[in-house]
């Protein structure tokens, strides 16, 4: 940036909260923000939630009831008039794949 001439106008840089880029920012002179959903993706962790019998069983639940609606057209049907109702984009549901962002049941 301050090859650039860009050092002035940029006050804050959203990042990772990497050790090296935090330090980088600092010797900028920029505000350094936390990127909120790289925080929660490491607190978060496929293993934490895989360890979490409540986490697991509701996860199980979401898959069953998935099953259901793939199961049987008049489920599907009726979950299709709900969202036309309720002016909602139509939305899929996903079956015996991966839910919260990856994480295997």
């Amino acid at each position: 940036m301050v090859l650039w001439n860009n050092n002035e106008k940029v006050k804050v840089a959203t990042t990772d909260n990497g050790s090296n880029i935090v330090s980088a920012i600092s010797l900028l002179g920029w505000t350094n923000l936390s990127c909120s959903g790289h925080t929660l993706n490491l607190v978060v962790d496929q293993d934490s939630l895989q360890k979490t019998p409540e986490i697991v069983a509701t996860l199980k639940k979401c898959d069953h009831t998935a099953h259901i609606f793939k199961a049987s057209c008049l489920a599907t049907s009726i979950l299709v008039d709900q969202q036309n109702l309720m002016n909602m984009k139509l939305k899929s549901i996903k079956e015996n794949g991966l839910l919260l962002g990856g994480i295997p049941l």
